[in-house]
């Protein structure tokens, strides 16, 4: 038995949404198969949904939810003037 055998809803819909935002970018730089299984389009969108309670409806945006996410994880103020 090898970890990679567990069915990949069991990661993606159980226990990848318990983990902290490093710990899942850790977990991707492990290897190819957990890479591919931290960069799942529809997880981050949920998760940015559920955490942020960030809009689908509102855009066209089909990819990049990693990338939202991350950045939303770690706010940064700009000021001017």
């Amino acid at each position: 038995a090898n970890i990679t055998d567990i069915p990949l809803e069991v990661f993606i819909d159980v226990l990848l949404p318990h983990l902290s935002l490093p710990d899942l970018l850790q977990l991707g730089c492990t290897n190819r198969f957990f890479y591919l299984l931290t960069s799942d389009e529809p997880f981050w969108h949920r998760r940015l949904q559920e955490d942020f309670n960030f809009p689908s409806s509102d855009t066209a945006r089909t990819t990049g939810w990693k990338f939202i996410y991350k950045r939303l994880s770690n706010p940064k103020v700009y000021v001017w003037g």
